[in-house]
Protein backbone atom coordinates (compact mmCIF):
# COMPACT_ATOMS: atom_id res chain seq x y z
CA UNK A 1 0.00 0.00 0.00
CA UNK A 2 1.89 3.48 -1.46
CA UNK A 3 1.94 6.36 1.24
CA UNK A 4 -1.32 8.39 -0.53
CA UNK A 5 -3.67 5.21 -0.26
CA UNK A 6 -2.33 5.03 4.03
CA UNK A 7 -2.61 8.95 4.37
CA UNK A 8 -6.09 8.63 2.96
CA UNK A 9 -7.32 6.00 4.84
CA UNK A 10 -5.97 7.27 8.21
CA UNK A 11 -7.93 10.80 7.30
CA UNK A 12 -11.10 8.71 6.70
CA UNK A 13 -10.81 6.76 9.56
CA UNK A 14 -10.39 9.42 11.87
CA UNK A 15 -12.99 11.17 10.37
CA UNK A 16 -15.33 7.98 10.82
CA UNK A 17 -14.42 7.81 14.50
CA UNK A 18 -15.62 11.61 14.93
CA UNK A 19 -18.79 11.12 12.84
CA UNK A 20 -19.43 8.03 14.88
CA UNK A 21 -18.52 9.94 18.39
CA UNK A 22 -21.41 13.05 17.36
CA UNK A 23 -24.43 10.70 16.78
CA UNK A 24 -23.64 7.83 19.52
CA UNK A 25 -21.60 9.78 21.89
CA UNK A 26 -18.99 6.77 21.79
CA UNK A 27 -15.32 7.19 22.65
CA UNK A 28 -13.26 9.23 19.57
CA UNK A 29 -10.22 7.00 20.70
CA UNK A 30 -11.32 3.85 21.36
CA UNK A 31 -12.81 3.56 17.28
CA UNK A 32 -9.94 5.31 15.94
CA UNK A 33 -7.34 2.98 17.63
CA UNK A 34 -9.65 0.46 16.62
CA UNK A 35 -9.49 1.59 12.75
CA UNK A 36 -5.88 2.81 11.88
CA UNK A 37 -3.81 -0.48 13.35
CA UNK A 38 -5.29 -2.18 10.28
CA UNK A 39 -3.40 -0.35 8.33
CA UNK A 40 -0.82 2.00 10.35
CA UNK A 41 2.12 0.77 13.06
CA UNK A 42 0.52 0.37 16.37
CA UNK A 43 2.95 3.15 17.72
CA UNK A 44 1.75 5.63 14.65
CA UNK A 45 -1.40 5.02 15.26
CA UNK A 46 -1.53 5.89 18.90
CA UNK A 47 0.85 9.00 17.73
CA UNK A 48 -1.90 10.46 15.18
CA UNK A 49 -5.08 9.80 17.66
CA UNK A 50 -3.16 11.81 20.62
CA UNK A 51 -2.96 14.67 18.44
CA UNK A 52 -6.39 14.77 17.05
CA UNK A 53 -7.77 13.61 20.20
CA UNK A 54 -6.51 17.08 21.98
CA UNK A 55 -8.09 19.17 19.23
CA UNK A 56 -11.47 17.58 19.94
CA UNK A 57 -11.50 17.94 23.32
CA UNK A 58 -10.50 21.87 23.25
CA UNK A 59 -13.34 22.35 20.65
CA UNK A 60 -15.93 20.04 22.93
CA UNK A 61 -14.59 22.09 25.93
CA UNK A 62 -14.31 25.54 24.37
CA UNK A 63 -18.37 25.23 24.56
CA UNK A 64 -18.91 23.96 28.01
CA UNK A 65 -16.12 25.61 29.93
CA UNK A 66 -18.11 28.12 31.94
CA UNK A 67 -20.17 24.75 33.53
CA UNK A 68 -17.12 23.45 34.62
CA UNK A 69 -16.46 23.30 38.51
CA UNK A 70 -13.06 22.04 39.67
CA UNK A 71 -13.72 20.60 43.02
CA UNK A 72 -16.68 17.92 41.61
CA UNK A 73 -14.19 15.03 40.00
CA UNK A 74 -10.95 16.83 40.82
CA UNK A 75 -9.53 12.94 42.38
CA UNK A 76 -10.80 11.40 38.65
CA UNK A 77 -8.41 13.99 37.01
CA UNK A 78 -5.60 13.50 39.37
CA UNK A 79 -5.84 9.76 39.07
CA UNK A 80 -5.44 9.72 35.29
CA UNK A 81 -2.45 12.43 35.10
CA UNK A 82 -0.77 10.08 37.53
CA UNK A 83 -1.50 6.85 35.44
CA UNK A 84 -1.11 7.92 32.34
CA UNK A 85 3.11 8.05 32.47
CA UNK A 86 2.78 4.28 33.87
CA UNK A 87 0.54 3.15 30.82
CA UNK A 88 2.95 4.91 28.56
CA UNK A 89 5.54 2.93 29.92
CA UNK A 90 3.90 -0.15 29.00
CA UNK A 91 3.64 0.78 25.27
CA UNK A 92 7.16 1.44 25.09
CA UNK A 93 8.27 -1.68 27.25
CA UNK A 94 5.45 -4.27 25.59
CA UNK A 95 6.04 -5.79 21.90
CA UNK A 96 3.71 -4.09 19.98
CA UNK A 97 1.86 -7.78 18.53
CA UNK A 98 1.18 -8.37 22.49
CA UNK A 99 -0.05 -4.46 22.69
CA UNK A 100 -2.73 -5.66 19.92
CA UNK A 101 -3.74 -8.46 21.49
CA UNK A 102 -4.82 -6.61 24.68
CA UNK A 103 -6.34 -3.74 22.67
CA UNK A 104 -8.23 -6.69 21.10
CA UNK A 105 -9.55 -7.60 24.35
CA UNK A 106 -10.34 -4.05 25.58
CA UNK A 107 -12.55 -3.51 22.37
CA UNK A 108 -13.88 -7.21 23.31
CA UNK A 109 -14.71 -6.82 26.95
CA UNK A 110 -16.10 -3.09 26.52
CA UNK A 111 -18.31 -3.74 23.70
CA UNK A 112 -20.15 -6.62 25.53
CA UNK A 113 -20.07 -4.61 28.96
CA UNK A 114 -21.76 -1.58 27.25
CA UNK A 115 -24.14 -3.69 25.49
CA UNK A 116 -25.29 -5.98 28.06
CA UNK A 117 -25.60 -3.21 30.91
CA UNK A 118 -27.25 -0.83 28.70
CA UNK A 119 -30.36 -3.40 29.20
CA UNK A 120 -29.90 -3.58 32.67
CA UNK A 121 -29.50 -1.15 35.60
CA UNK A 122 -26.27 0.96 34.95
CA UNK A 123 -23.41 0.45 37.47
CA UNK A 124 -23.02 2.82 40.33
CA UNK A 125 -19.48 4.09 41.73
CA UNK A 126 -19.28 5.94 44.87
CA UNK A 127 -18.09 9.39 44.32
CA UNK A 128 -14.63 8.70 46.94
CA UNK A 129 -13.60 6.00 44.11
CA UNK A 130 -12.68 9.08 41.87
CA UNK A 131 -9.06 8.45 41.84
CA UNK A 132 -9.24 5.02 41.68
CA UNK A 133 -11.32 5.21 38.40
CA UNK A 134 -9.12 8.11 37.27
CA UNK A 135 -5.92 5.87 37.15
CA UNK A 136 -7.78 2.69 35.51
CA UNK A 137 -8.83 5.36 32.38
CA UNK A 138 -5.06 6.79 32.50
CA UNK A 139 -3.46 3.87 32.47
CA UNK A 140 -5.88 3.12 29.58
CA UNK A 141 -5.11 6.26 27.77
CA UNK A 142 -1.31 6.03 28.53
CA UNK A 143 -1.39 2.49 26.83
CA UNK A 144 -4.18 2.40 24.19
CA UNK A 145 -5.25 6.16 23.68
CA UNK A 146 -8.62 4.33 24.95
CA UNK A 147 -9.64 5.64 28.33
CA UNK A 148 -12.64 6.53 28.00
CA UNK A 149 -14.35 3.50 29.24
CA UNK A 150 -14.10 3.65 33.21
CA UNK A 151 -13.98 7.74 33.23
CA UNK A 152 -17.37 7.83 31.46
CA UNK A 153 -18.60 5.02 33.90
CA UNK A 154 -17.77 7.15 37.15
CA UNK A 155 -19.06 10.19 36.05
CA UNK A 156 -22.34 9.37 34.98
CA UNK A 157 -22.60 7.63 38.58
CA UNK A 158 -22.88 11.22 39.99
CA UNK A 159 -25.61 13.67 40.28
CA UNK A 160 -23.48 16.26 38.64
CA UNK A 161 -25.32 18.56 35.58
CA UNK A 162 -24.79 17.22 32.19
CA UNK A 163 -22.99 20.34 31.46
CA UNK A 164 -20.42 19.68 33.94
CA UNK A 165 -20.29 16.09 32.99
CA UNK A 166 -19.44 16.98 30.10
CA UNK A 167 -16.95 19.48 30.91
CA UNK A 168 -14.91 17.16 33.42
CA UNK A 169 -14.49 14.65 30.82
CA UNK A 170 -12.71 17.05 28.30
CA UNK A 171 -10.45 18.47 30.68
CA UNK A 172 -9.38 14.49 31.84
CA UNK A 173 -8.96 13.57 28.32
CA UNK A 174 -7.58 16.62 27.08
CA UNK A 175 -4.76 16.50 30.16
CA UNK A 176 -4.12 13.16 29.57
CA UNK A 177 -3.89 14.21 25.79
CA UNK A 178 -0.64 16.71 26.83
CA UNK A 179 0.76 14.48 28.77
CA UNK A 180 0.76 11.81 26.04
CA UNK A 181 1.83 14.20 23.34
CA UNK A 182 4.72 15.42 25.82
CA UNK A 183 6.08 11.64 26.40
CA UNK A 184 5.28 10.98 22.49
CA UNK A 185 7.77 14.02 21.85
CA UNK A 186 10.46 13.07 24.52
CA UNK A 187 10.62 9.39 22.79
CA UNK A 188 10.77 10.45 19.38
CA UNK A 189 7.44 8.88 18.30
CA UNK A 190 6.39 12.21 16.92
CA UNK A 191 7.65 12.06 13.57
CA UNK A 192 7.17 15.35 11.01
CA UNK A 193 4.61 12.74 8.77
CA UNK A 194 2.60 11.81 11.59
CA UNK A 195 2.04 15.09 12.31
CA UNK A 196 1.40 16.65 9.02
CA UNK A 197 -1.41 13.54 8.76
CA UNK A 198 -2.92 14.88 11.70
CA UNK A 199 -2.99 18.04 10.68
CA UNK A 200 -4.24 16.94 7.69
CA UNK A 201 -7.25 14.96 9.35
CA UNK A 202 -8.54 18.25 11.23
CA UNK A 203 -10.80 19.87 9.02
CA UNK A 204 -11.99 16.40 7.61
CA UNK A 205 -12.84 15.74 11.45
CA UNK A 206 -14.23 18.37 12.22
CA UNK A 207 -16.61 18.26 9.26
CA UNK A 208 -17.49 14.65 9.89
CA UNK A 209 -18.46 16.08 13.51
CA UNK A 210 -20.73 18.88 12.56
CA UNK A 211 -22.49 16.52 9.88
CA UNK A 212 -22.95 13.92 12.59
CA UNK A 213 -24.22 16.66 15.25
CA UNK A 214 -27.13 17.78 11.96
CA UNK A 215 -28.32 14.69 12.02
CA UNK A 216 -28.35 13.26 14.97
CA UNK A 217 -32.07 13.12 15.46
CA UNK A 218 -32.68 10.92 11.97
CA UNK A 219 -30.60 8.45 12.37
CA UNK A 220 -32.17 5.35 14.71
CA UNK A 221 -29.34 5.92 17.55
CA UNK A 222 -29.55 2.48 19.06
CA UNK A 223 -29.71 0.66 15.37
CA UNK A 224 -26.70 2.43 14.57
CA UNK A 225 -24.64 2.02 17.81
CA UNK A 226 -25.57 -1.89 17.64
CA UNK A 227 -23.91 -1.79 14.16
CA UNK A 228 -20.65 -0.25 15.59
CA UNK A 229 -20.46 -2.01 18.34
CA UNK A 230 -20.76 -5.45 16.42
CA UNK A 231 -18.10 -4.46 13.97
CA UNK A 232 -15.63 -2.73 17.06
CA UNK A 233 -16.03 -6.82 18.48
CA UNK A 234 -15.24 -8.26 15.13
CA UNK A 235 -11.88 -5.81 14.77
CA UNK A 236 -11.05 -6.80 18.73
CA UNK A 237 -11.59 -10.12 18.04
CA UNK A 238 -8.78 -9.83 14.88
CA UNK A 239 -6.89 -8.16 17.18
CA UNK A 240 -7.13 -10.81 20.01
CA UNK A 241 -6.48 -14.07 17.83
CA UNK A 242 -4.28 -11.99 15.21
CA UNK A 243 -6.08 -13.23 12.33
Amino acid sequence: MNIDAIMLLTVAALALSGFVQSVTGFGFGLVSMSLLPLFLSFNDAYTVVAILNLVVCAMTLAGNIRHYRWRQGLGLLIGSCLAVPVGFYALMHVQSDWMLRSLGLLICLFTLSDMLMSKTRPLRVPEKYGWAMGALSGGLSGAFNAGGPPAVIYVYSQSWTKEHTVALLQVVFGTSSVIRLLMVHSSGLLRGELLRVGLLAIVPLMLAIYVGTRILHRIPRERLRLIVFVFLFLIGVKYLFRL
